[in-house]
């Protein structure tokens, strides 16, 4: 994520969207999750970070929860399904930037039915 224009409270979500055509035959999906959050000053310095110089670092696994124990499709949509789980809340400052990384923990290499995972950041009223 580049550089932040505007400080401020910020909310991490992770997106993912099914489709109907192909089935993803899972109640859940497991993923990974790593974040690293920059100072202003460190954006062309990666390589000689300092630990007061990173102002989040995190790598955490999620289980995020898709279907209920009624067989109940948890998401938004007709033939495309949008499920939206809350990853994290930043205060962040003006040019922070963050890397992040998400890589699914299921024992399937190849997941039918996933058409899209993402990232949403908004600014939140503080």
């Amino acid at each position: 994520i580049d550089s932040m224009a505007e400080a401020g409270v910020y909310a991490l979500d992770l997106g993912v969207r099914t489709t109907s055509d192909k089935s993803y035959g899972f109640k859940a999906l497991q993923v990974q999750v790593e974040q690293v959050w920059l100072s202003p000053a460190l954006q062309d310095s990666i390589d000689t970070l300092q630990c007061a110089d990173v102002l989040k670092s995190s790598n955490r696994t999620m289980d995020c929860q898709m279907i209920n124990d009624r067989g109940d499709n948890l998401g938004e949509g007709i033939s495309n399904y949008q499920y939206s789980f809350p990853l994290d809340t930043l205060t962040l400052p003006v040019g922070a930037s963050g890397k992040l990384r998400v890589a699914h923990r299921m024992r399937r290499p190849q997941l039918q039915g996933i058409v899209n995972v993402g990232i949403e950041l908004r600014r939140v009223e503080e």
